[in-house]
């Protein structure tokens, strides 16, 4: 698994987005989500361009494009399993 500290300084540059129920709190913490979803959307599609390599035949090439399309494929599940199921 990833090393937090990627994870830790991105939060720090953005900031909370969990809604506490305060008008002004949460008007900040939408500003920080949308600027996260934003950071987020970047590295979806960084993935998503490595998973084209799938069907390379250098295996290095192979191994990375292997790799995004499970996790893609993983990110897929876990948003969309309960909606599929209704």
């Amino acid at each position: 698994m990833l090393n937090y500290n990627i994870y830790n300084v991105v939060m720090e540059l953005v900031g909370p987005v969990r809604a506490v129920g305060e008008s002004h709190a949460d008007a900040v913490r939408l500003v920080n989500l949308n600027h996260l979803t934003e950071v987020v959307d970047c590295l979806l599609q960084e993935i998503s361009d490595a998973a084209v390599m799938a069907n390379r035949q250098e295996a290095s090439m192979k191994a990375i494009g292997k790799r995004a399309t499970e996790y893609l494929r993983s990110v897929h599940e876990r948003t969309n399993g309960d909606k599929e199921n209704t």
